[in-house]
């Protein structure tokens, strides 16, 4: 697969020059271990040889990236299929306060996505000279403003796989909360004028509309 890709982006970067951003949509890994964050650096660095440069990457996680608890962990994330139903679960999600650098209640179920975006995602982006806001609710919510020859292009990106913590069928199932949104603004800058300011946007998720 490697090579056909290698081959197409080399045509691509030929005709077209070479891409400004790379995006990645969710599942970087298999089952979330430290090892196989360790390929997806190995591509990123055969694409950089390609298109001559490193490039900036934005990506949020999947259900792959999500590291199934079991034992007695399995039972303190048991709530989050009632996440929209049981008050103290919605409190623990979104409500209760945290200390600077305390880890959010969701932050160890993706320990090896968020250890990969320290080392890779946030250092490229400060080197394309990207401001990332991080979310301190979910992990791998963020936004960012991609400028480009008088264009803003904002990013939003939002985790939609956190929770698929067990088996079954999450066809229509899967929480999206508006507080996810909500958490990446602030009174001092509201959704809308951050829009208002952007030439294009998008919205990044794992998983398509008929998931949620």
């Amino acid at each position: 697969m490697h090579g056909a890709f290698e081959r197409h982006l080399h045509e691509m970067v030929g005709r077209l020059g070479g891409p400004d951003l790379i995006l990645i949509s969710g599942d970087l890994a298999f089952s979330g271990k430290a090892e196989e964050y360790e390929g997806i650096d190995r591509l990123l660095k055969r694409i950089d040889g390609i298109v001559g440069r490193k490039l900036p990457v934005l990506a949020v996680p999947g259900n792959h990236d999500l590291a199934r608890p079991t034992g007695m962990d399995a039972l303190r994330y048991a709530g989050l299929k009632h996440h929209d139903e049981d008050p103290v679960v919605q409190r623990g999600l979104w409500l209760e306060k945290r200390a600077a650098g305390e880890a959010g209640w969701l932050d160890p179920l993706f320990a090896e996505y968020r250890a990969w975006c320290e080392r890779t995602l946030k250092p490229r982006a400060l080197r394309a000279g990207l401001k990332l806001i991080e979310s301190e609710r979910a992990p791998g919510d963020f936004r960012v403003v991609v400028e480009k020859k008088g264009l803003r292009l904002g990013v939003v990106g939002l985790n939609t796989a956190w929770g698929q913590v067990g088996d079954g069928d999450f066809l229509g199932k899967l929480p999206l909360a508006t507080e996810q949104f909500d958490a990446l603004f602030s009174d001092e800058l509201p959704a809308r004028d951050w829009f208002a300011g952007l030439s294009a946007s998008i919205l990044m998720t794992h998983h398509p509309r008929s998931w949620l």
